[in-house]
């Protein structure tokens, strides 16, 4: 189950960018919330720091959370997007989505490789990560913040597929079951090295077909003399 996190936030009433830097020089962070409602997002601000602690005790941003906006009972939102200034790092806004408990939601869940492939250890191979996450539809108290996938029973060329991933109860995989998740390839072979060498030689047959043309040509006109 997603952990729960706690927000507090207030109501804001500016908008744009330079509003924006200025709540940012205070420590705050603008928010918005859309509701359930729809069409309708509420504008919000709430504390940096508290909200730089909550992110660094989940695994991902992933999380369910209690929304409190002043004196009015908590919401229940998902922190659906949390951006961050490119070269900082530091929030610079987050999106919540609120939601029901008693309705299943979808959401991209993380997919984290657990595990030695036998075909890396064993046989020198290469695992490779060909999916991230998955589509999820779930009732919120069933969301999860990621799915492991072990891939330690992988040989040379097996691939773990959207389908062999083990879910929780309560948790329906949206994501086609026959997509990739991950794939230990072989390690190159002397003779697939050796291919461009052989390509270069057949580039090179022309010109000994381009010469014995040359020496009929001269034995040609050596007749007509």
């Amino acid at each position: 189950m997603a952990s729960t996190g706690i927000v507090n936030a207030e109501t804001r009433t500016v908008t744009g960018s330079a509003a924006a830097r200025r709540l940012r020089s205070q420590g705050l962070v603008p928010c918005a919330l859309h509701t359930l409602a729809g069409g309708h997002a509420m504008l919000l601000q709430a504390s940096r720091h508290s909200l730089d602690m909550m992110l660094r005790l989940h695994a991902t941003e992933n999380i369910v959370v209690d929304l409190v906006v002043a004196d009015a009972p908590p919401r229940k939102a998902l922190l659906k997007e949390a951006q961050h200034d490119p070269i900082s790092g530091d929030l610079v806004h987050l999106d919540f989505f609120e939601i029901s408990m008693t309705e299943k939601m979808q959401s991209p869940v993380p997919v984290v490789l657990i595990g030695e492939p036998a075909g890396v250890t064993q046989g020198g191979g290469l695992l490779e990560q060909l999916l991230r996450e998955v589509e999820v539809e779930c009732l919120p108290g069933d969301m999860i913040e990621e799915i492991e996938a072990d891939v330690s029973a992988l040989g040379l060329g097996a691939m773990l597929t959207v389908g062999d991933l083990v879910l929780p109860p309560g948790l329906d995989v949206l994501t086609a079951s026959d997509i990739g998740v991950a794939l230990v390839s072989a390690p190159r072979s002397e003779a697939e090295a050796d291919v461009p060498e052989e390509g270069a030689a057949t580039e090179a047959e022309p010109e000994r077909i381009g010469e014995k043309k040359d020496e009929t040509d001269t034995d040609e006109k050596s007749d007509r003399k």
